[in-house]
């Protein structure tokens, strides 16, 4: 098994945002720098989650790891998402738990360098077949009264594809 370095080596995650698997829609269309240029299309009323540093007390880690082990490669996915639960109560609700388990979403990740934002859990060979699912949520209260309780999220897929780098 090997780990794979993304150009985002040493940089922090600033914002996600997750995305309901069945409501997207992706228009690729490749820059002059060979990076992906994608236009995602909600519909209309779709319910996304958009987790910041700025608003929520985001931290996170992506990693992408290549197992080869049987002799085809397959990328695992892995988003770990620590949150302030208290600003997302209002929409990390039971259902909405059920539905990135089930039906799972796509993240867009923008890390600290603007440039570098990625696509997980949709490819060019899949679309969204292939989605990050929710595979623990954990709530953690502060050991002390100074230190804050934290709402962690980890979300994983399995793909052909790494993440796709975009714009």
């Amino acid at each position: 098994m090997a780990k794979t370095a993304k150009p985002n080596a040493g940089q922090a995650i600033r914002s996600v945002r997750l995305i309901p698997a069945p409501e997207l829609s992706v228009t690729m269309d490749a820059g002059e720098s060979g990076t992906a240029r994608i236009d995602t299309t909600l519909q209309e009323g779709t319910p996304s989650a958009c987790l910041s540093i700025e608003r929520h007390g985001l931290s996170g880690e992506y990693s992408e790891t290549i197992d080869t082990a049987n002799g085809l490669p397959v990328v695992r996915h892995t988003l770990t998402l620590s949150v302030d639960p208290e600003p997302v109560r209002s929409w990390l609700t039971a259902d909405w738990l059920e539905r990135i388990t089930v039906e799972g979403v796509a993240a867009r990740i923008e890390m600290q360098a603007e440039e570098n934002v990625f696509l997980v859990g949709w490819s060019e060979k899949f679309g969204t077949e292939h989605a990050l699912r929710l595979t623990e949520a954990r709530y953690e209260s502060g050991k002390t009264p100074a230190l804050p309780s934290v709402l962690t999220l980890v979300l994983t897929g399995e793909d052909t594809a790494p993440a796709i780098r975009c714009q």
